[in-house]
Parts: structure tokens; C-alpha cells; sequence
């Protein structure tokens, strides 16, 4: 419905309650009606001033320069040269998302019943998705539960698991060290557990350090899926891959296990 207009008994009625700065109230109009008019009488100011959006044409020094296949334009953010490319039809839209099929749904559901984490069945390979996209459907499906506990431990608790890690930390990444203690028959921890004792317990590996744990990880994997006559065959290619590992360490000066150059160095881990 169109706005009521204001007669002239309101706007005089509203310009003497102005004036004598009292809280203007008129009959059958709202405190927000009352203060729209105000500004367009020019008696009061918004409360916020919003700058007009000043977007400036692109000029044909700019399209010739996408077209020679430039990708940096003074003044022209990443967001806008694309922008502009995708309406030149340079470059083509990003492929949507691959839904999740229902045969997918189910072995999803199934092995997240069994107990597998996401990590786990990223690792089995028998979903064409990125560990992220299976922990989120993890939970957009309600299946994530939080079984670990985030109460203070006693003394008793600290103690029996500032000794693991000071016993278990070497060559392991942090997400390794959750991992393993949950697999044992005592209290749970959670990540942040596992960071914050191994930082005051001052045990630390640099975060490219990690990585390249991960990143070894992966070339196992990948040579674990091409085919090998023998098993012999099999282990004489990840441990040359780990020998080639571990050679890299050794050349930068580095402990073989832990990826720290001096043992007794504070370096941040993640």
C-alpha cells in the first residue's frame, strides 16, 4: 500500500514539536514515519551517510588489455577483472558442485555408523569427494557426535599424557597423536588438547614440517595403487621414497624424525 501523505495540520504540528525538542508524537504515525519526514523537511540528518557506488566504465584500453591475455589492471580488483571476463566470455564459469548420489548417501552413512572419521574414509578412496566435502555431509547429516571430552583433567590424567607425548611425538603430526591416544581405553582429548600440551611441554615442529608428513603420506598412497609384481616390490618402493624423505632432512641439517634442526629449539607447530 502507498504511504499515507501528511497533511499540513501534521506537518505544522510536527515542526512545533521539533522546535520545542520534546519527543514528537503524532497520531497514526510511527516513530520511523515521523523521522523520514523530519529529513525530507531537512530538520534532521540520517543517522548514517551512505556514499554513492561510483563504479567507473571500463574503457577499451582496459577490454584490449584482457583480451592480449593481461590479468592485472590498476585500479580493478581480482573480483571485477574476472567479473569482466566471465561477460567477455574469455573464461567460463566454475563447475557446479557433484551432488551427493544416494548410493553414496548410504555407504556414507554406513561406515560413519561404523565409527570411521572422515580422514578414514577419505583415505579408503571409495568416495569421489575431498575430506573436507565428507566431513561436511557428515554433518549436514547429523551423524557427527562429540564423544570427546572437554573437561579439565586432573593431575592423575596430565601427567599420564604429557608422558605419551613426550614419549610418542616423534614423526608424528598432531592429528596422529589425537588419534592414537582416543584408540586407547582412557578419558578423550581433542585437538586442541594435543596442541596446547605439546606447547607447554615446549615440543615443537615447524608447520612445513608437517606437511611434508602428509605430503609422504600421499606418495605412499599413490604408490600403494600402482601395480607391483611382488609385496617385495611394493615395500622396496615406499621405503626408497622414505629413504629420499629422509636424505632431504639430513642435507638441510635436520633430525631425521622430527624435521627440527636443533632439538632444543621452540618452533610452532600446527
Amino acid at each position: 500500500m502507498p504511504n499515507r501523505p501528511w497533511s499540513d495540520d501534521e506537518v505544522k504540528d510536527l515542526e512545533v514539536q521539533h522546535s520545542l525538542k520534546k519527543k514528537i508524537y503524532i497520531q497514526g504515525r510511527s516513530s520511523k514515519s515521523i523521522h523520514k519526514k523530519l529529513i525530507s523537511l531537512g530538520l534532521s540528518f540520517p543517522k548514517y551517510k551512505v556514499s554513492k557506488h561510483t563504479k567507473e566504465p571500463w574503457s577499451t584500453y582496459e577490454v584490449d588489455a584482457l583480451r592480449r591475455g593481461e590479468r592485472k589492471i590498476a585500479g580493478r580488483t581480482k573480483q571485477a577483472i574476472r567479473g569482466m571476463l566471465l561477460r567477455m566470455g574469455i573464461v567460463k564459469p566454475n563447475k557446479p558442485r557433484r551432488p551427493w548420489k544416494k548410493k553414496e548417501v548410504k555407504m556414507l552413512e554406513s561406515l560413519s555408523r561404523k565409527g570411521k572419521t572422515a580422514r578414514e574414509i577419505f583415505n579408503m578412496n571409495v568416495l569421489p569427494y575431498s575430506k573436507n566435502s565428507i566431513q561436511k555431509k557428515i554433518c549436514s547429516m547429523g551423524l557427527s557426535s562429540k564423544t570427546v571430552s572437554v573437561r579439565k583433567l586432573t593431575f592423575t590424567e596430565k601427567s599420564m599424557f604429557k608422558n605419551f607425548l613426550l614419549e610418542s611425538w616423534r614423526g608424528k603430526t598432531p592429528q596422529d597423536l589425537l588419534e592414537e591416544w582416543n584408540s586407547k581405553p582412557y578419558f578423550k582429548v581433542n585437538r586442541s588438547k594435543v596442541l596446547y600440551y605439546l606447547s607447554e611441554l615446549k615440543i615443537k615442529v615447524p608447520y612445513y614440517e608437517v606437511a611434508k608428513i602428509n605430503n609422504q603420506r600421499k606418495k605412499e598412497q599413490k604408490i600403494k595403487h600402482k601395480v607391483h609384481k611382488t609385496q617385495k616390490e611394493l615395500e622396496e618402493a615406499i621405503r626408497l621414497s622414505r629413504v629420499d624423505f629422509m636424505r632431504q632432512r639430513l642435507t638441510q641439517g635436520k633430525d631425521i624424525w622430527t624435521g627440527v634442526e636443533d632439538q632444543d629449539a621452540c618452533l610452532e607447530i600446527s
